[in-house]
């Protein structure tokens, strides 16, 4: 198990699509980040986490500046459209990481 969040699930937790898109594993490390911010008790950590998944699972591309941005969960493939929009989240999360954990675009 990756520890990704899967794309969309109802409100019974249930797993309603099993692909898994960049820009929320982005939005669940700025959350975190966010309460790191605020020095809510292990966010700090929780936001390590999210950040080494981002960079384990989407970041490490053959194309050097590309990224992965969805994946099929329950074949362990990656779709290869790289769309520009998700640059835009990947970055905000990077730029957080920094400003707030010290963390520079090398160690996410």
């Amino acid at each position: 198990m990756t520890g990704c969040l899967f794309d969309e699930g109802d409100a019974d937790g249930n797993i309603r699509k099993f692909t898994r898109r960049c820009w929320p594993q982005t939005e669940i490390a700025k959350a975190w980040i966010a309460q790191a911010e605020v020095e809510e008790q292990g966010a700090a950590d929780e936001a390590r986490e999210a950040l080494a998944r981002l960079h384990r699972h989407y970041l490490r591309h053959p194309v050097m500046g590309g990224w992965y941005d969805q994946s099929i969960a329950t074949a362990d493939r990656w779709f290869d459209f790289i769309p520009a929009s998700s640059f835009y989240h990947i970055l905000c999360a990077i730029v957080e990481a920094e400003r707030v954990l010290g963390l520079t675009a090398v160690a996410v």
